[in-house]
Formats: C-alpha cells, sequence, structure tokens
C-alpha cells in the first residue's frame, strides 16, 4: 500500500482494516474476482457475502447499538470499502452501506432488521417519481440491483423504499464496462413504496453515494500504482530494471502525486460526513470527481507503463482501468459534478 485512503484511524479502527484485509486475502484474491464476473449468471460470492456481512458484521457498522447494531459510523464503513476496491471485490457492500447510512441519517426504524439480515440493497438515484404510496420510472445503471433484495429510490426528491420482488418491479441486468461491478436497468410501474425521507435524506443518500465511489477509486489508484512499481523494479531492459530509467520515474512520481491527491479528497469527503460539515455537499461532490479521475489517469498510465503486457486479458490491469473507467460515470456523471462545482464557485 503506498498512500492509506483513511488516515489516523483508532486501534478499532486498525482492527477492523486487519481482520478486512484477512478475509480478501483467503477469498477475494484476483483469480477468485475474475472468476465471479466471468460469470454471467452470478454478481457476486455468496459465501464471502456471508462472511463479510455476518462474520465481520459488515452490514452492523452503522446501526446503533441499542438497535443491536456495531454503533460505528462512515469511517469505519470507508474503511471496508477502501479494501474492497483495492481488490476490485465485486459485492453489494457499496450499495447497502451507502443506503444503510441514508437510512441511519433518517432514523429510519426499517435499518436494524435490514442489516441484521444482511440484505442486499441498491440504491436508485434518477428517473424516477412518485404518487402517493408508489413509484413509477426507470433507471439505466443501477450498481447491483440484480441481486438486491431491496432497493433505496429517490423520487421527486424524496426517498423510498421498495421491495425488488413488489409487482410493478422489472430488474434487467446491462452490459457492463466493468465487469466485476454488475448494472443492471430498473424499472417502476406503480409498485408499492414506503417514504424514508425527504429532501434532506436524498440529498445524503446522493452524498455518501459520492463519498463510498471517491473511496473506491482512491482505494484502486493506489493499488494499481503498487502494482506498477513493483512491475517497474523487475522488468529488465538494458541489463537493469526499467525503474531505473529517469523519464520511467518521472512518470510514476507524477501518478503518485495524483493517487495522493484522490486519497486526500476521499479522506475530506469522510471527514465531513462524519463531522457533518456544513459544506458536505460541495466536498462530496469535488471528491468524487477528483478522485475518479485520478483513478482513471492512474489506470491509464498504469497500462503504458507495463507495455504490451498491460493491454492482456490475462493482466489484472485492463480490470482497474474498466472500473475506473466505470467510477467516472456511475451515480452522478464526473461531468456533471464539475458543472455542479462551477454553479457553485459562479454563484
Amino acid at each position: 500500500m503506498i498512500t492509506p485512503v483513511l488516515m489516523d484511524e483508532t486501534d478499532e479502527q486498525e482492527a477492523l482494516r486487519e481482520t478486512v484485509i484477512a478475509i480478501l486475502d483467503k477469498h477475494a484474491d484476483s483469480e477468485a474476482v475474475r472468476k465471479i464476473s466471468e460469470d454471467p449468471e452470478v454478481e457476486y460470492d455468496a459465501r464471502l457475502w456471508e462472511r463479510l456481512a455476518t462474520e465481520l458484521g459488515a452490514t452492523l457498522l452503522l446501526v446503533p447499538e441499542d438497535q443491536d447494531g456495531l454503533g460505528m459510523g462512515w469511517q469505519e464503513a470507508s474503511i471496508v470499502l477502501e479494501e474492497l476496491g483495492r481488490r476490485l471485490v465485486p459485492s453489494p457492500l457499496l450499495s447497502t452501506l451507502v443506503a444503510h447510512g441514508a437510512l441511519a441519517f433518517a432514523e429510519a426504524p426499517q435499518l436494524a432488521d435490514l442489516a441484521a439480515e444482511a440484505t442486499p440493497i441498491a440504491v436508485v438515484l434518477d428517473g424516477v417519481t412518485a404518487s402517493g404510496d408508489t413509484v413509477s420510472g426507470a433507471a439505466k445503471a443501477v450498481i447491483g440491483a440484480g441481486s438486491a433484495d431491496q432497493l433505496l429510490v429517490i423520487a421527486d426528491g424524496e426517498v423510498y423504499l421498495v421491495a425488488a420482488d413488489a409487482a410493478g418491479v422489472n430488474v434487467t441486468r446491462r452490459a457492463s464496462l466493468d465487469q466485476t461491478r454488475p448494472l443492471s436497468e430498473v424499472s417502476f410501474d406503480g409498485a408499492a413504496a414506503e417514504r424514508i425521507g425527504g429532501a434532506e435524506v436524498a440529498g445524503r443518500l446522493r452524498q455518501l453515494l459520492r463519498s463510498a465511489l471517491a473511496t473506491d477509486s482512491a482505494a484502486g489508484a493506489d493499488r494499481i500504482l503498487e502494482i506498477t512499481v513493483e512491475y517497474l523494479k523487475v522488468r529488465q531492459q538494458f541489463g537493469q530494471p526499467i525503474g531505473k530509467f529517469q523519464a520511467l520515474k518521472h512518470r510514476a512520481a507524477d501518478l503518485l502525486v495524483e493517487v495522493q491527491g484522490a486519497a486526500a479528497t476521499a479522506q475530506y469527503a469522510v471527514k465531513a460526513l462524519v463531522d457533518g460539515d456544513e459544506d458536505v455537499d460541495t466536498i462530496t461532490t469535488m471528491a468524487k470527481a477528483v478522485a475518479a479521475d485520478a483513478y482513471y489517469a492512474t489506470a491509464a498510465d498504469a497500462i503504458q507503463l507495463h507495455g504490451g503486457i498491460g493491454f492482456t486479458w490475462e493482466h489484472d490491469c485492463h480490470l482497474y482501468f474498466k472500473r475506473a473507467k466505470a467510477n467516472q460515470w456511475l451515480g452522478e456523471t464526473n461531468s456533471a459534478l464539475r458543472a455542479k462545482l462551477r454553479e457553485a464557485i459562479a454563484g
């Protein structure tokens, strides 16, 4: 690890990270990730989900202790997401923890049961309208909806909980650039929905997803740079490691700056959410845009620095490159987020 995304951890947080690393090192290596991502019928490893959700208690992180949860916060959730992002693990945990964060913010009574039952949840941000206690509309690229049991939906600026198997809900898996993160199109036709909260909860749901994708991006950028630096140390040309050539040293140094910038903004977003910073919306907007762009730049250069091998299916470089590109578009697109930042600066 070159640059940890989340810093200044307590002993308890360090122990959490070490436990997550131990589980993923054993059950989510590159071979395991590829096996899942290459199977069109499977979205994630159910046994790994059981280990993370039940044995580790990841789905209980954001549940208050008086509701039989672990009573932790977004910092701890982000530690888990960072380690998943470093390995490109196919998992519904990112969207589930984002949903839990919004449900906790709303003090929704449904959270405790959903967390205890380790219910996978997908998040739908756009394309849906509400009418009474039903929702209608469609969203084209929803993370993990094909394996979700519940959907947390923003409709007309408010947040609703919808059962994935409810009448009027149709989920169709779509081809995805990033094979490690399945996407689905979700349509609603008068589907029954429980209202969770209004505009403030909807805003927090968007902020949490931006933060989660920023952390995922910074962690992935850090890992692909780590892989690239190791390659530069062992690849020989003209009788010496290519990492000794000044031009490649400079490129690697530039990438380190990109990664550190991504890590800093991702950490800033996590802290803003934990501290209740009044500028949290702007901070999370900036973090997602900066970290996802840095991830893409790092992954693209990593392929070039690996030479011909970086373009092959057998090497993991292309998996990181595809995740990086997908992260620029998922949730709210980076172009839309940058436009939002420009408006905030101008206004």
